[in-house]
């Protein structure tokens, strides 16, 4: 561009309601909404580092630090310092899930969360996650992983009830009309 003396030009404005596609942080897309949203990354662990400084400054508990043995040339955490990372941490996850409501509430159509789990975390526990389960969650997917559990509980517990009443429960499969064997149903998009 230097040698040839040009300029790049400026990208034109897309109008609300185009049909194009928007990349945006969460916090961009606060107030807005859109047909079809991509919640990528969702195994993406929360920023912890601030929690592994020797320093703490909390605005409201105020400060804490390793304590040094200079004899021994060994650093050791102190009660202080392992308080004010339980808070920070507590204050971190409530603005992560502040983020993560955002991010669920602006499509109007279509939520879809991109997830890559190496390993699961054993969910073998049943019923509503408890606190301790949603404060050791390192990322938005495990938080939903917890969520699903106890929705699908939930419903099992909610078809188990209307078999006991004689309700019939259909399925999209018991809506499809008879195919001959040699056609295929029609596949969702």
């Amino acid at each position: 561009l230097r040698q040839r003396e040009e300029e790049l030009a400026s990208a034109p404005a897309v109008q609300a309601e185009s049909s194009s596609v928007r990349i945006m942080s969460i916090h961009k897309s606060k107030g807005l909404e859109f047909p079809v949203v991509f919640l990528c990354e969702g195994s993406h662990g929360f920023n912890t580092r601030d929690l592994s400084n020797s320093v703490i400054l909390h605005p409201e508990l105020g400060f804490a630090c390793i304590s040094n043995d200079p004899g021994e040339e060994v650093s050791y955490t102190t009660l202080p310092l392992e308080a004010l990372r339980l808070a920070s941490k507590a204050q971190m996850q409530a603005e992560e899930m502040r983020i993560l409501y955002v991010a669920m509430t602006r499509a109007k159509e279509k939520l879809i969360i991109t997830s890559v789990q190496k390993k699961a975390k054993d969910t073998a526990t049943e019923g509503p996650a408890s606190d301790f389960e949603i404060r050791q969650a390192d990322n938005y997917a495990e938080w939903l992983n917890l969520a699903l559990r106890s929705m699908n509980e939930q419903m099992d517990q909610l078809y188990d009830s209307l078999e006991t009443l004689n309700i019939d429960i259909s399925t999209d499969e018991d809506l499809l009309p008879d195919l001959p064997d040699d056609v295929d149903p029609p596949m969702e998009e």
